[in-house]
């Protein structure tokens, strides 16, 4: 009997397992099912979002075609200007977001080809034909060289100078507003032509004749202004007379790091609605003539301001000026190790002419055919330490040593081939400046090495020996850097100033040689870093040029530091913030107004 109830029991629990595994069958179903309706529903959305990003670029490819004549595979595909280098991923995303944004910041560390971007922009607005373009910049040279660029592909540019300068040849010559006057043959023109010629005939002394000209020169320059594609001029020009009753929709500011705030507004009031700036925070920043306006908090840029206000910039991060390794401190200690080389060390590798090559070494040896004995021949660049003293001069500095060996240094180079406009020599205080071209004319008026006179005093004439704010945008192939500071009281100066580091250690393109007192300079972190990742690259020597060694110092553990904090200052009041935008403003037009009346 207990065997007839065990089996009725047994039986009874496998129907309830069966029901049971029946009901996980139906669990799992609708698990699945739920699954399913989840997956198309996601689908759906995707599908939905999918066709809002299809109906945008379609408004943008319709937006371009009939603004520009282009289609979007052309646009998505490469922005590239003709006439100008192409653009990589970087660049064409910066090219790209300053299309599709009225307000746009775009970094450019040293050599990532920023002017080539701000060009590849301006072909793009000119393409468009909405409104005439206003491109400046706060000096002369960065202005010129954006206006040969942007006349690289066809735009119709006008140079927009002081009628002093218009005087002085450049390569840009035939685009000064001054050159298009003369060639102009509308009907004022020819007026104008006419008058002048009479003018020169009977001399300045007739008023009414010189007032005729003066009002025929002004209708024929607005006229030559008015039918251009894009004017260019600096900073404090954008507030020329002759641009009173102009608007600019379309407005670019290079190197707009080093302007002064109220010289980048005095182009942003003339009707901007798309407006790109362009600099980089980690460089230089503007110079100003008062200690009032940097009180104020002037030597802050308008570009730093935007970024302070969240306007995130977009960086260039592929930079084909330097040595892959020159480019790598500063990468990593600026930028975040985010800046890629476009050139390969083979291609930034300076090595002697086959006729500078003494037939009798060893050609295989190839530290023998480099131009410079570098302590590593795979790194082209050094710290040279050396422990005498700074000496002062009023206000300055100078470092008797350093500037022997500057001299050593460049001669070394002048012999093995290197032409003399391809050197640089940077260093902080006007009193080392002074003393090494004093040490180059010494040499160049002697006779050595059995009174032959090796070099001439127009090849040290064509060295450019200057601070690191003059090399601000310029490059050479060697730059030796002159610290000068040398003291037992750790005082280094203008060597404190990080900006001023990533422009001295970023001008060269095949070789940097730094010369200095490294025990001085590794007190402080941003020194002490840079030593350490030399010295990991047995770059770090002493002793004299042909017996180098490596230094024997001890240096700090490299340390993570802060980017580059902006050099915003607290407003002391409303009243003076006022009061110094005005006078800084002033002032900006009173040397563009100085400047046309001499």
């Amino acid at each position: 009997m207990y065997n007839e109830i065990d089996e009725f029991d047994n039986k009874k629990d496998e129907k309830k397992d069966d029901k049971q595994e029946e009901n996980n069958d139906d669990d799992e179903q609708e698990e699945k099912k739920d699954d399913l309706n989840e997956e198309m529903n996601n689908e759906l959305d995707e599908n939905e979002q999918d066709n809002d990003e299809i109906q945008q670029i379609d408004m943008i490819r319709d937006y371009y075609q009939e603004k520009t004549g282009l289609n979007m595979v052309q646009i998505v595909d490469d922005l590239s200007a003709p006439n100008l280098a192409k653009l990589n991923a970087s660049q064409s995303k910066a090219v790209h977001i300053a299309l599709t944004r009225p307000l746009s910041l775009i970094q450019g560390p040293p050599g990532t080809g920023k002017t080539v971007v701000s060009a590849t922009i301006v072909y793009h607005w000119v393409k468009m034909r909405q409104g005439q373009i206003l491109v400046c910049a706060p000096s002369n040279v960065a202005v010129d060289h954006l206006t040969e660029k942007i006349a690289a592909f066809g735009a119709k540019v006008v140079r927009l100078e002081a009628r002093t300068r218009e005087i002085n040849k450049s390569s840009i010559e035939n685009l000064t507003l001054g050159y298009q006057v003369k060639i102009a043959d509308s009907i004022d023109a020819v007026e104008l032509h006419r008058l002048q010629k009479q003018s020169e005939y009977e001399g300045a002394r007739d008023r009414e004749l010189m007032e005729q000209i003066r009002q025929r020169l002004d209708v024929v320059e607005r006229s030559i202004l008015s039918q251009c594609d894009v004017i260019t001029c600096t900073n404090a020009a954008a507030g020329d007379y002759r641009l009173f009753e102009m608007q600019f929709p379309y407005v670019l500011i290079d190197e707009s790091t080093q302007s002064l705030e109220p010289e980048s507004l005095i182009s942003l009031v003339k009707g901007a609605r798309h407006t790109v700036l362009v600099g980089d925070q980690n460089q230089l920043g503007p110079n100003f003539q008062t200690k009032e306006a940097a009180i104020a908090g002037l030597q802050q840029s308008l570009f730093e301001r935007l970024i302070l206000l969240k306007i995130e910039p977009v960086m260039l991060q592929t930079q084909y000026r330097m040595h892959p390794e020159i480019a790598s401190f500063s990468s990593q200690q600026f930028y975040d190790g985010k800046i890629e080389s476009g050139v390969t060390a083979e291609e930034r590798t300076y090595r002697l002419e086959a006729s500078q090559r003494n037939e009798n070494q060893n050609q295989l040896n190839e530290q023998r055919e480099l131009v410079f004995p570098w302590p590593n021949p795979d790194c082209p660049m050094m710290f040279l330490h050396s422990t005498e003293n700074d000496k002062r001069g009023g206000t300055s500095f100078s470092n008797e040593n350093e500037a022997k060996n500057v001299l050593k240094i460049v001669q070394h180079l002048l012999l093995k081939g290197v032409a003399p406009n391809q050197i640089g020599v940077i260093t902080p205080y006007r009193l080392q400046i002074a003393y090494i071209l004093n040490c180059f004319y010494k040499v160049a008026d002697s006779s050595v090495l059995g009174k032959v006179n090796l070099f001439s005093k127009e090849q040290f004439r064509n060295i450019q020996v200057a601070s690191v704010d003059a090399f601000q945008g310029r490059e050479k192939d060697f730059i030796i850097f002159s610290c000068v500071r040398s003291n037992d009281r750790d005082e280094i100066g203008f060597l404190r100033d990080p900006r001023r580091l990533n422009v001295a250690l970023t001008r060269a393109k095949y070789g940097l040689i730094i010369l200095g007192n490294a025990e001085v300079l590794s007190n402080f972190h941003l020194w002490n870093n840079l030593l350490v990742h030399l010295k990991e690259r047995n770059c770090l020597v002493q002793g004299s040029l042909n017996r180098m060694r490596p230094a024997q110092i001890t240096l700090k553990q490299s340390v993570k530091l802060d980017p580059i904090q902006s050099v915003y200052l607290p407003f002391p009041s409303s009243l003076d913030v006022f009061i110094v935008l005005l006078l800084e403003l002033l002032a900006c037009l009173e040397v563009h107004i100085f400047e046309q009346d001499r």
